[in-house]
C-alpha cells in the first residue's frame, strides 16, 4: 500500500499534538527515541499491522526544505492490502472531531 499522508496544523507543541491525535483515533503514541527519525522528533503508533508517525519539524540549522513550514505530517502505513479511499476517509472523520487542529491530505 502507498502511504498516506495527512498535514497538521496545530497550535500545540508536537506532544500535546499526538495526545490529540491520538485521543481521537484511539491510539497511543509513544516519542521516537529508536533513532531512525533521527532528523526529525517524531511520535509512533502501532495497531495490528498498521504503523502510524507524527513527523515534527527539523531544527532550523538541519531543515533542509525550500520553504519550511510549522505543519506537523502524520504518515499512515501499512504492509497489508487495505482500502486507501477508507482509511483517509475514517482518519478524515475522526479528525474533523477536533477544531483546535486542521488537516489535508498531501498527495
Amino acid at each position: 500500500m502507498e502511504d498516506i499522508h495527512f498535514s497538521i496544523i496545530s497550535p500545540f507543541d508536537l506532544a500535546e499534538t499526538s495526545n490529540i491525535i491520538g485521543s481521537l483515533l484511539g491510539l497511543k503514541f509513544t516519542k521516537d527515541e529508536s533513532g531512525d527519525l533521527e532528523e526529525v522528533p517524531a511520535y509512533l503508533s502501532n495497531i495490528d499491522n498498521v504503523r502510524f508517525f507524527l513527523l515534527g519539524n527539523p531544527d532550523p540549522e538541519d531543515d533542509l526544505r525550500d520553504e519550511p513550514t510549522d505543519d506537523f505530517e502524520l504518515i499512515i502505513e501499512s504492509e497489508s492490502d487495505i482500502d486507501h479511499d477508507k482509511i483517509i476517509q475514517y482518519i478524515s472523520s475522526k479528525l474533523s472531531k477536533d477544531s483546535r487542529i486542521e488537516f489535508s491530505i498531501l498527495d
